[in-house]
């Protein structure tokens, strides 16, 4: 007696409508409940700093050093380049839509201690320049300069870098993410040089920078996924996209 053949089953979605599973695969969220929450929390985990983040930010430190003694504009621009994936920057913006005081902090405490170890650097470069008087160090001084250029370049590519995240979870989108590290990096590195090489216009210019450029990463990053139809989850959030 011969059995029947089995037939393989139909994948996931076969019986809806073809305008329905269009629509499916160009969402970027699935529209579950539960099944949302776990993509937030994956995506969560994947922006909060690991190892390699202050490896390449030290490296990035140490290239910017070199670009604020020089005044090289081409040694900036490397310095944005071996900066790391500005992961804690767009958690920051990301906290307020998984509404984690936990997560926030974890993501504000890997910004910090980037910044930190830029900052050191700068201050260690900054003692060498007391020895080179007469140096103009003008491209140190426009980073030290509230611009909407830098404001317009900021914005492109904290949104980029949200969203290529969100499309694509497992890669890193590095390129947009430089615009990041460049508009965070340079002004505290530029406001450490100042304070120790005594040059006018560094300090606390770049620190201010520093502060108007990450606050604003946070909150394009929010509108961004507010934009995309992800809100806040709970209380928390709000207050921390309203702060």
């Amino acid at each position: 007696m011969s059995l029947p053949n089995s037939e393989p089953l139909p994948p996931a979605g076969f019986d809806l409508p073809p305008a329905r599973r269009r629509r499916d695969r160009r969402q970027l969220l699935p529209e579950d409940e539960n099944d949302r929450t776990a993509y937030l929390s994956e995506l969560a985990n994947k922006v909060i700093p690991t190892g390699d983040f202050f490896i390449f930010t030290i490296l990035s430190g140490l290239a910017l050093c070199f670009a604020i003694f020089f005044d090289a504009p081409a040694l900036y621009i490397l310095a944005a380049l071996l900066a790391p994936f500005m992961s804690p920057a767009l958690g920051l913006g990301l906290a307020t839509i998984v509404g984690s005081a936990r997560f926030f902090l974890q993501c504000l405490g890997g910004i910090t201690l980037g910044s930190v170890i830029v900052f050191i650097f700068s201050l260690v470069a900054g003692l060498f320049g007391r020895f080179f008087k007469g140096f103009l160090y003008l491209n140190a001084t426009y980073h030290t300069v509230f611009s909407w250029p830098d404001i317009l370049f900021l914005t492109v590519g904290a949104a980029l870098t949200t969203y290529f995240l969100l499309r694509s979870p497992n890669q890193r989108p590095l390129v947009a993410s430089v615009a990041i590290a460049y508009e965070l990096y340079v002004p505290i590195g530029v406001a450490g040089f100042g304070l120790t090489s005594d040059v006018q216009g560094l300090w606390p210019d770049g620190m201010i920078v520093f502060f108007v450029h990450l606050a604003w990463t946070a909150l394009v990053v929010t509108l961004t996924l507010v934009f995309m139809r992800i809100r806040p989850r709970n209380f928390f959030g709000y207050g921390l996209a309203t702060s």
